[in-house]
């Protein structure tokens, strides 16, 4: 009752009257018909007085009345006759709109207040809670992002560029050379079982890059981290979620087959320069599709992933799309994969090349 009493504010109930009578001056009956359902349950409560409804005639009736034993008062004095509410006329007068109801009671202001009052409150007494639980669910999820995706946001953001990465300024700073192990260490200790698929992709590419990352560092001065023998993406170098596996076995068991989605070609980077530029912040589950999206337009758009001639109408594209080219079947292809991106689209009698793969270290100074 206390919790109702200091919700209801007379003046609110003149306001919302004169609000219903200026914007609906045609439908006013309907609507203060409506806005009264709320005398029913002020009766069931235990109230015996009901609200005024007075007509401006009737009004200027009761300004000549002074007959306060009447069943139902008001300021200005009782209802002629003793009128119940439903069968008190609502003509409309325009010209009293903003008078209207100005002689109510002031306990009739504050009873028909709350009553108008008791739908928005038992609304938010309902969903309140549930609002409430949605914030901390939210909250808490934020709070339980792992430190090492902060970490490893922090060193893209220093040292990744549109062109490359900067590994010489990377090597000779022993605090990053620090954290970049935490990162690894971190994918390395992460429990992915009670992640969603989303995450799951999230965490796999960014478990992979970090670790190339890592692995470059550690080779690095080096023209290229690849060896006559590819031992650098074929041994079992790496730890991701608890497992040992080497860069092949992430890739080609895991990624790629568990998810079948084609764009992780242009996310994934192996520290050459004809891999697609490294993303400069980690991936996350709640925004994967467009960051996978973005990297997919701006590779079938540049010349590393498609090289177009005009003048000879040949397409010299990236090695990845004739590497491979079974993971694009799902999307028509590489040519539908590609022209679903790139603007223009390349022509129908394009003639197709592939490139040669840059091994080179995609090093930027």
């Amino acid at each position: 009752m206390a919790f109702r009493k200091w919700f209801a504010t007379g003046s609110q109930v003149c306001l919302c009257r004169n609000i219903i009578r200026s914007l609906w001056p045609t439908r006013s009956r309907k609507y203060l018909a409506i806005y009264d359902l709320g005398d029913r349950w002020a009766k069931r409560a235990g109230s015996g007085r009901r609200s005024c409804l007075r007509s401006t005639k009737v009004q200027k009736h009761c300004a000549r009345s002074s007959n306060k034993s009447a069943p139902y008062p008001c300021s200005l004095g009782g209802c002629p006759g003793g009128l119940r509410s439903h069968e008190i006329p609502r003509e409309i007068d325009r010209g009293s709109n903003l008078a209207y109801g100005c002689g109510f009671h002031l306990a009739e202001m504050r009873r028909g207040a709350q009553n108008s009052r008791v739908g928005l409150l038992l609304f938010l007494r309902r969903i309140g809670p549930f609002a409430f639980f949605l914030a901390c669910v939210t909250l808490c999820r934020a709070e339980q992002a792992p430190k090492w995706i902060q970490t490893y946001n922090g060193l893209l953001g220093k040292y990744v560029t549109n062109n490359g990465v900067k590994y010489a300024a990377w090597k000779n700073n022993p605090a990053d050379m620090q954290a970049v192990q935490q990162v690894v260490d971190g994918s390395a200790k992460e429990n992915v079982s009670g992640l969603s698929k989303k995450e799951q992709l999230a965490f796999y590419i960014n478990a992979y890059n970090a670790w190339i990352l890592q692995e470059a560092l550690g080779k690095y001065p080096t023209k290229s981290v690849k060896d006559l023998l590819f031992t650098f993406f074929t041994g079992q170098r790496i730890k991701v979620a608890g497992e040992k596996m080497s860069f092949n076995h992430l890739e080609k068991d895991i990624i790629r087959p568990k998810f079948g989605e084609p764009r992780v070609h242009c996310a994934l980077n192996c520290a050459s320069r004809s891999c697609p530029p490294l993303n400069r912040e980690s991936f996350q589950a709640d925004k994967l599709d467009a960051q996978l999206e973005t990297l997919a337009v701006a590779f079938v758009n540049s010349p590393k992933g498609v090289d177009y001639s005009a003048e000879k109408n040949t397409a010299a594209l990236s090695a990845i799309f004739n590497w491979y080219k079974d993971d694009f079947k799902a999307v028509d292809g590489p040519m539908a994969f590609i022209n679903q991106r790139r603007k223009p689209p390349l022509p129908n009698d394009v003639k197709i090349v592939y490139q040669d793969y840059d091994w080179s270290l995609n090093e930027v100074k």
